[in-house]
């Protein structure tokens, strides 16, 4: 379980379940600016027994996270985008992560402030990530309001859906 509070913003706290149903002592990271926490989206790579989290802030700003259960107790910061999803809309998810089936790799799919008619997206391979792309939407006017992204069964492709600020 992972989460954030009005009590000390800017954390990630979390908390694993442990059999037959109870959870161990809650743990907090410190991931970056101190802005409350709008969407968390937490993905599992099971192919490398990682877990990534991507955190919406009321800033703006996004934090991607990973976890690492073999090699690590704690929550590192991978990078942060400063301005995501539309100006005019702060309550909105302009992001969302995917593994691709067959290669577990994690996909970052996001819209960023100012930018329209298209997403970004960046790939973590288990080793490094690849350099911040962006990709053109035909019929997208304005910059993405809310993204929502799943890997396909047995592909490495993916179904993305995206509305735009100007609902086209």
């Amino acid at each position: 379980l992972i989460y954030g509070d009005n009590t000390n913003p800017g954390n990630l706290k979390h908390r694993v379940l442990s059999y037959p149903g109870t959870f161990v002592a809650e743990v907090a990271t410190v991931v970056g600016a101190a802005s409350i926490f709008r969407f968390v989206v937490q993905k599992d790579i099971p192919t490398r027994d990682e877990k990534a989290a991507v955190l919406l802030k009321a800033d703006g700003s996004m934090n991607v996270l990973l976890y690492n259960a073999t090699s690590s107790s704690a929550w590192t910061l991978q990078f942060t985008v400063a301005a995501v999803g539309p100006a005019a809309a702060p309550h909105t998810r302009a992001v969302d992560m995917f593994v691709e089936r067959l290669s577990g790799n994690l996909v970052v799919v996001y819209g960023k402030t100012g930018t329209n008619g298209s997403f970004f997206y960046r790939i973590w391979d288990g080793n490094t990530w690849t350099t911040e792309t962006s990709q053109a939407v035909t019929g997208m006017a304005g910059p993405a309001s809310w993204i929502g992204a799943n890997g396909l069964p047995k592909t490495n492709n993916a179904g993305i859906a995206i509305i735009d600020e100007t609902n086209d």
